[in-house]
């Protein structure tokens, strides 16, 4: 009996839970689900700032000291509090990655053909592009890699001279390879790597184009250090540079999701001189994860009046199994008490179902002999009651 009001708690306890949980794993699902369809780099948060580099340190390795421009805070001390701030997020798994993008410039095999403006170009430095591109020729050593139809274009080959100019500043540099074009258009098959898939997102004129519009500018591709020189040499008025904090998408949940969220609100509403300023951080993590709240709240709303039934039955069933015990109960105490035991004996009756200690000692072909011996009751106790008989007074034969 005390099996069956176990049980039938269980039941209710089950049938409480089961909605919560329910939809607390419905959310998490509804998080993992848009995830799924995201750039890695747009769901967690982002940093956009446009600004000069003033150095080539700046961005390879980090000099004791740069000049800042007046009233603008450097290029360093920016790259150091985003890094530091970053850490202190939560998910975030490591140091925020950067990628880094010029304004249109004018490029030529020669600077008489640079200076012409028929061919444009943008710089695009990304740690790691070299495995998501397809090589067409490769030089070896240092430069710039071009992609195919902008050598074509500017006579431009792999270990060739090239030259940047932007306004009436120009400066020369190398190409060390030749890459087959990322561009496409909005009608054809062509799929662009994921690895740009961020870029393309926030700057959809990079790498598409559409019907009647101009091709865009080719994507020039380097790295940092060499970014940072040129940038140093053409001194234009800003690039963009991107942060991307990296986070563990894999042990994401909506609670999760929630704290960064909230992590981030505070650091976008934080004015003091320390913070990063309003709208420091951008990413689609916010969005996806109102919308989850969004269908837990409904599916929540559909199955809490079932779980509220099932907790409903499941307490009579606790009563009803509670009760039946208790009547049982008595029923056996009453049988006891009217053969003379004592209330010790039958209120240390419970004793009798489960096994005592000294059976755990016992080896195992006598261990369930010496449980069935524990849970008899003494032979006296279950010896059947007879029925009273009326013992005949005097006169009576």
């Amino acid at each position: 009996m005390l099996l069956a009001v176990a049980a039938a708690a269980a039941v209710l306890g089950l049938t409480g839970a089961a909605a919560p949980l329910y939809a607390s794993s419905v959310g998490t699902a509804a998080l993992a689900e848009q995830d799924k369809g995201l750039c890695p780099e747009l769901v967690g948060p982002y940093l956009r700032k446009f600004m000069p580099i003033p150095a080539p340190g700046d961005v390879s390795q980090p000099p004791a000291a740069q000049p800042a421009p007046a009233g603008q805070e450097s290029f360093l001390a920016v790259d150091r509090r985003v890094t530091a701030d970053a850490a202190t997020l939560p998910l975030v798994t490591g140091p925020p990655s950067m990628v880094l993008l010029s304004a249109q410039l004018n490029v030529g095999a020669t600077p008489a053909a640079a200076g012409t403006g028929t061919s444009e170009a943008t710089l695009v430095a990304k740690d790691g592009f070299l495995s998501h591109i397809a090589v067409v020729r490769d030089a070896g050593g240092s430069g710039v890699w071009v992609p195919d139809t902008l050598a074509t274009q500017a006579g431009l080959h792999a270990g060739g001279p090239l030259t940047v100019a932007y306004g009436n500043t120009a400066t020369a540099t190398r190409v060390r390879g030749v890459y087959r074009d990322l561009t496409y258009s909005g009608f054809s098959r062509k799929t662009l790597p994921r690895f740009w898939c961020e870029q393309n997102q926030l700057y959809p004129r990079l790498f598409s184009s559409t019907l009647g519009d101009a091709q865009p500018p080719p994507a020039v591709l380097l790295d940092r250090a060499l970014f940072a020189a040129l940038d140093r040499r053409l001194a234009p008025r800003a690039d963009i540079i991107t942060w991307d904090a990296p986070i563990d998408r894999r042990a994401l949940t909506l609670a999760k999701a929630d704290r960064l969220v909230r992590a981030l609100g505070a650091r976008a509403a934080d004015r003091s001189p320390a913070g990063l300023g309003p709208g420091a951080y951008a990413g689609e993590l916010p969005r996806i994860a109102a919308r989850s709240h969004a269908i837990r709240g409904s599916v929540a709303a559909a199955t809490t009046p079932v779980s509220l039934a099932g907790s409903l039955v499941a307490l009579l069933l606790v009563g009803g199994a509670g009760s039946f015990w208790f009547e049982r109960r008595r029923s056996e105490i009453r049988l006891l008490s009217s053969r003379g035991v004592g209330r010790s004996p039958w209120v240390s009756k419970p004793r009798w179902r489960c096994c005592p200690p000294s059976c755990s000692a016992a080896p195992p072909a006598g261990l369930l002999r010496c449980c069935w011996s524990s849970w008899s009751p003494p032979a006296r106790w279950s010896k059947p009651v007879s029925p009273l008989r009326r013992q005949p007074g005097p006169g009576v034969r």
